[in-house]
């Protein structure tokens, strides 16, 4: 009765076994691989999805803050001064007239030309001189920085870009502050992909480990307080034998 006790008690060992299925990885079957390996593989197509899909935001999202910025390939401000130095050569009679086009054409844009003068060392019509320097109303920007210069071969034109500098330079804080958001916004998208896979599987096998193991030590403790109560239960029986033997001799 005793040894069937025992082992009923000691049977109990075996449950730490069914602790190991909540470990990932352990409920596949047909595997080699190890519960680390498992999750390590979890591990890393969680990481590398998150990271492929911020990579992907942030190509699509940066492309947007350079729409409201000029045309990066403006080809209109060389064109002009082509016109106005083959008109200054050919036709100089009519060069107020495209030198007026030439002003009212960037009436409705950000960047326009606020200057045109000939070179030093030009030889142009007299009419063409006489309307040289020639300024727009709109004026000159106020830091030299934003100023473009385009030379033909006797004309030079300054065109003024602070507006069009000032969103770019908007658009790249703007552009800045996006990114720190979606970095920071992953990061913690990251923090809970590494706490779900790996973090809370292990707090929860640890705590099932823990109540177990209280559960055993309770159940060795009761097994031994069982053992000495029964070892004494012994000793007084053979002892009470003894004094029969005795009495009875």
């Amino acid at each position: 009765a005793r040894i069937a006790k025992l082992g009923a008690r000691a049977g109990r060992f075996t449950k730490l076994v069914k602790l190991l299925r909540f470990l990932p990885g352990m409920s596949e079957q047909n595997t080699d691989q190890g519960t680390a390996k498992v999750i390590s593989a979890r591990l890393i197509t969680a990481l590398s999805t998150r990271v492929s899909c911020l990579i992907i935001v942030m190509v699509m999202v940066m492309p947007l803050f350079s729409m409201w910025t000029y045309p990066e390939q403006d080809w209109s401000m060389k064109s002009f001064l082509d016109v106005l130095e083959k008109t200054s050569l050919r036709k100089p009679e009519k060069f107020q007239w495209q030198l007026e086009e030439f002003g009212r054409f960037y009436d409705e844009k950000d960047y326009y030309p606020f200057r045109l003068d000939f070179k030093k060392d030009a030889s142009l019509h007299p009419n063409v001189t006489a309307l040289l320097p020639w300024n727009s109303p709109r004026g000159p920007p106020n830091r030299m920085t934003n100023s473009v210069l385009l030379e033909s071969s006797n004309l030079v034109a300054e065109f003024n870009f602070s507006k069009p500098n000032q969103i770019d330079s908007w658009m790249n804080v703007l552009l800045l502050i996006v990114v720190m958001v979606l970095m920071v916004g992953f990061s913690l998208v990251l923090s809970n992909s590494v706490s779900a896979i790996v973090l809370q599987p292990l707090e929860k096998l640890l705590l099932q480990v823990r109540r177990m193991a209280s559960t055993i030590f309770q159940s060795v403790t009761d097994m031994a307080v069982t053992m000495k109560d029964d070892d004494s239960d012994d000793d007084s029986q053979e002892d009470d034998d003894d004094d029969k033997e005795n009495s009875g001799n």
